[in-house]
């Protein structure tokens, strides 16, 4: 940062990133807690659906084969398959499933012990993502604003079920560069986001606009540059020495359909609007769901989403206020919407993914702290309420049309809430022409 830059960001003490690092410990430890239940009786499906303490962790130890010391991307499944999710999540899988054998030993590392330790690990290693995050988020924005993360009820639900955190807190941190001006560490905090979950590089083409837009085109190239070479770098190996490991990721999200979360079930459960082909003769006509087509129409809606966004944002970081030192209201919200919008249009919006959100509530919204709060406590309940009649619904403990209108009115609480902000959004006054007599 410039001297003059800071001097004019506010001086940051102590208690900014003392304060929420030690609140996201008591909630970290809150969570790992809630799910003590379900490591004691082992992972047992039925039971995480009714208490609700189901976590990818505890299941996935031996699904994707940990337990028998294979390794991601290199080596099958037990089903043929091979490990779904992209390679930063895979090698931390691997990473923490050795640690967890030199705990336990390797003759317990296929029992039950081996899984305890896996879980445990794992768990650690999410309350200091969590912890890095909860302080980066307070120096950049005051802890205040920094318990909207650190002291979200959302973080004891999800932030064990799975390994979101290895995006979330890289894109916080590539946040806080950005806003000290380090936009090459930006770019790479974002892409070490993006090989972990897709979502970090959402905000990539936002920040970019907001260099570009300040007159800085070389700052605007380096972050999406470095940002999509590091992704490019970190996939490599397994690219070219597992390709048929490392397209798993791809071919999954490729074929897979329409989630329960996705209002593209609902649509077509409900009121039977979807995408079907059809063969055959009348009276043997066979149709099918057409997953190819959502998938255009899913692809489509995202770009259009972020091209109408950041023409939005280019229009208005002409009056647009910081919204946390060194990031204009106007880029913040539209990264906000852009990853609102993906999980909205998406095939899939788990539980978890609601955590992805969390980081903005504590520095992309221009309102005073006691609104502000209100709407954050508004989604939190209803992100809850998603949470709770999803697993009870399996569990046969609420119906379908309940877990349906979750689904929902939180779409409709998030338009709600988007509406507001949108008519929120700070402007700085333009001085007028001088008028020359």
């Amino acid at each position: 940062m410039s001297p003059e830059e800071t001097e004019s960001a506010p001086a940051r003490t102590r208690q900014d990133w003392v304060i929420p690092v030690s609140v996201a410990l008591l909630f970290m430890v809150v969570s790992m807690a809630f799910r003590v239940p379900c490591v004691t009786h082992q992972g047992d499906l039925r039971f995480s659906e009714e208490h609700l303490c189901y976590t990818d962790v505890f299941a996935l130890y031996g699904t994707e084969g940990l337990n028998h010391g294979r390794v991601p991307y290199f080596e099958q499944r037990g089903d043929g398959k091979y490990v779904e999710y992209p390679v930063l999540t895979g090698v931390w899988m691997y990473a923490t499933a050795r640690v967890s054998t030199l705990i336990v030993g390797g003759d317990h590392r296929g029992d039950i012990r081996g899984y305890d330790a896996f879980f445990w690990v794992n768990q650690a290693g999410f309350a200091l993502l969590i912890l890095g995050a909860a302080a980066a988020l307070g120096l950049l924005v005051g802890w205040k604003r920094a318990l909207l993360f650190a002291a979200a009820p959302t973080l004891i639900f999800h932030g064990g079920v799975s390994w979101d955190m290895l995006a979330v807190a890289p894109f916080v941190f590539g946040l806080r560069s950005f806003a000290r001006r380090e936009d090459a560490a930006a770019g790479v905090w974002l892409g070490i986001g993006a090989a972990a979950k897709l979502f970090p590089i959402f905000a990539v083409p936002f920040l970019a606009v907001q260099r570009w837009r300040e007159g800085d085109k070389r700052a605007a190239g380096l972050i999406a540059g470095v940002s999509f070479a590091v992704v490019a770098v970190l996939n490599a190996p397994f690219a070219i020495g597992a390709q048929r490991g490392w397209r798993e990721f791809f071919l999954l999200n490729k074929l897979r359909p329409a989630d329960w979360d996705s209002i593209w079930y609902h649509l077509d459960r409900t009121w039977h609007i979807g995408f079907y082909k059809c063969s055959g003769a009348a009276g043997a006509r066979v149709c099918r769901y057409d997953i190819s087509t959502l998938n255009m129409v899913t692809a489509a809606l995202f770009i259009a989403g972020v091209a109408g966004l950041m023409w939005w944002q280019w229009r208005r970081l002409k009056t647009s206020t910081e919204v946390a030192p060194g990031i204009q209201a106007a880029t913040a919200l539209a990264m906000f919407l852009a990853v609102l919008w993906f999980l909205a249009i998406n095939k899939v919006w788990s539980p978890q993914y609601g955590i992805w959100l969390l980081p903005f509530w504590a520095f992309a919204f221009e309102l005073r702290l006691r609104r502000l709060i209100a709407a954050w406590l508004a989604l939190q309940a209803l992100e809850i309420f998603v949470f709770v009649t999803r697993f009870w619904m399996f569990a046969d403990k609420v119906t379908y049309s309940s877990y349906r209108m979750a689904i929902f009115t939180r779409l409709a609480a998030f338009i709600v809430v988007v509406g507001v902000l949108i008519a929120a959004l700070p402007r700085k006054q333009i001085p007028a022409p001088e008028v020359v007599t």
